[in-house]
């Protein structure tokens, strides 16, 4: 069995490979077609930009950007207590 760090890594890449392929998806529909929509092409050039910046995040930062996330939330929750 894989150690749960290594678990963790693989899941973190499969994630980022199926986000990276939904964003790739979308900037090919907006090439093929919805460049000429008015609205709905500039939402699928966004989440085609979306998806690499996620993916990239995902890739990058590692669980030392979910510790950040997490911090930030305590903090955050913190801050608003009575």
């Amino acid at each position: 069995m894989a150690a749960p760090g290594a678990r963790t890594s693989i899941v973190r890449l499969a994630a980022a490979l199926l986000v990276a392929a939904t964003g790739a998806i979308h900037l090919y529909l907006w090439f093929d077609y919805f460049h000429r929509v008015h609205v709905v092409g500039d939402l699928f050039l966004a989440n085609a930009a979306a998806g690499g910046l996620l993916a990239a995040a995902l890739l990058t930062l590692g669980a030392a950007g979910w510790l950040l996330a997490r911090r930030q939330d305590k903090q955050r929750a913190a801050s608003h207590a009575p």
